[in-house]
């Protein structure tokens, strides 16, 4: 509700206040996008559509450019080397193509995307995430059986969970 002002100093980032100031700037990012699903987690934003024919295509990338309006008015900057693409289901009678990114390059379409964490494919079965994970843990059971002289599951369970 105030004028105006020019900003003469900025907020250390990864203080409270820059969090907090960074959520009021970014809050209204889909106000004006009005047939797509915006999703926004800190500084992740993602939009998304079912898409069953061409016009929903066309409304998509609609969409994209409402937010890329909106990073302009802003002076807001997305990384467009993180955008990602990914197409979930059968797509009957519908060629995917893929959308552009604020400066007119493609985005890059993918069979896996990582989000928070959570790394997903196209099918939705989360193959490479469980593959990650299964990994992962038999590093860590190599690494345990080498610390432990003994097999014994007394005294390895009682060296793991002390009490």
């Amino acid at each position: 509700m105030s004028d105006v002002q020019d900003v003469l100093s900025g907020v250390h980032q990864g203080t409270v206040l820059a969090a907090v100031l960074f959520i009021i700037m970014i809050s209204d990012v889909d106000e004006n996008v009005k047939s797509s699903i915006v999703r926004l987690f800190a500084d992740d934003t993602r939009i998304s559509r079912k898409i069953t024919s061409e016009e929903d295509k066309v409304l998509l990338q609609k969409n994209l450019n409402v937010i890329y309006d909106w990073a302009n008015k802003n002076l807001m900057k997305f990384n467009e080397n993180k955008f990602e693409q990914m197409s979930h289901g059968e797509a009957k009678n519908i060629k995917i193509e893929p959308y552009n990114t604020q400066s007119g390059n493609e985005i890059k379409i993918g069979e896996t995307v990582r989000d928070l964490g959570v790394i997903a494919n196209n099918n939705l079965l989360f193959r490479k995430l469980i593959d990650n994970i299964v990994t992962s843990s038999k590093i860590m059971s190599g690494v345990l059986l080498r610390t432990f002289s003994t097999r014994q599951e007394e005294p390895m369970m009682r060296m793991l969970y002390k009490k």
